[in-house]
């Protein structure tokens, strides 16, 4: 059976406004004699099967994702993500394998977390720190010689000296504002931030050696992970160049429930001395 939750609100002029909060797919129940304890799980869980997928390689990350989510009947959300055209030359060889860790190692490369959302629909996707500075102004970084990021901007030629003229415009324009963590109960709050100085990757083949970008003060190690097999230098720069000087401060809190707020959303919240702060939310229990 899958249940689909639905969360609903009166609001002022006497209409009920409803969230969906998820698609959850029954795997066990107790009955009693009035009541039924259920045990249900979002579509994460089908990817827990053995992966015998038949796609051919070489083949590209997004691909193997793709390839994933249509073996194991559950929408992928995405149309590209960092490293989607990563090209992985063989099959993992590893028998006991799961569709779920190949989820897991091709979100690990791309710098993604997977979820499925509200809809059942499956994501990758990263926190969207932009949302606390929506006034920050017409810019678009380029990146830097060392770097790789996959969006790409033709500026045109020094000898064109045509009319024709392309703005840019607000790239960023219209974003919403995070929500407020509110009704907070307890909360555990680190004194400082962390920041990302490195990523390091630990090749599956033994051959090949350490490969590092950055600093290894507070390094991000990516251990033996069956789809990097090639071009690795490269791969481990476009990592770096999404993770590296990425902060945040670990906290733990209790607070209100909000339908709002998801698993991979940035929050607001307010400490209990008024200082108001930025937060990511990678993990929610309800």
């Amino acid at each position: 059976a899958v249940i689909i939750p639905w969360a609903g609100m009166t609001l002022p002029d006497k209409t009920v406004e409803k969230i969906q909060i998820g698609v959850f797919n029954v795997d066990e129940y107790v009955s009693h004699t009035e009541t039924m304890k259920i045990s249900a799980y979002d579509n994460m869980s089908k990817f827990d099967r053995k992966y015998d997928s038949t796609l051919s390689y070489p083949a590209s990350l997004l691909d193997i994702v793709k390839d994933a989510c249509t073996k194991c009947g559950v929408t992928f959300g995405n149309s590209s993500f960092l490293n989607a055209d990563y090209i992985v030359a063989s099959r993992p060889s590893d028998s006991d394998m799961t569709y779920r860790d190949i989820i897991a190692y091709a979100a690990q490369l791309a710098v993604c977390f997977a979820r499925c959302d509200n809809t059942g629909v499956m994501w990758f996707g990263w926190y969207d720190m932009d949302r606390f500075y929506p006034d920050s102004g017409n810019t678009l970084d380029g990146g830097n010689f060392s770097s790789a990021p996959t969006d790409t901007v033709d500026g045109g030629n020094f000898s064109n000296s045509n009319t024709d003229i392309l703005m840019g415009g607000v790239f960023r324009q219209g974003l919403p504002t995070p929500p407020e963590l509110s009704g907070i109960n307890s909360c555990d709050l680190d004194d400082d931030d962390v920041r990302i100085t490195g990523v390091q990757l630990i090749p599956a083949d033994d051959k090949k050696g350490t490969l590092i970008k950055g600093t290894k003060d507070y390094a991000i190690t990516i251990d033996k992970n069956p789809l990097a097999q090639s071009g690795l230098p490269q791969l481990v720069a476009n990592i770096a160049y999404r993770l590296v000087d990425f902060q945040f401060r670990p906290m733990s809190a209790e607070a209100l429930p909000n339908p709002a707020i998801e698993a991979g959303d940035v929050v607001y919240f307010t400490d209990a001395k008024g200082k108001k702060g930025n937060e990511v939310i990678n993990n929610l229990i309800s």
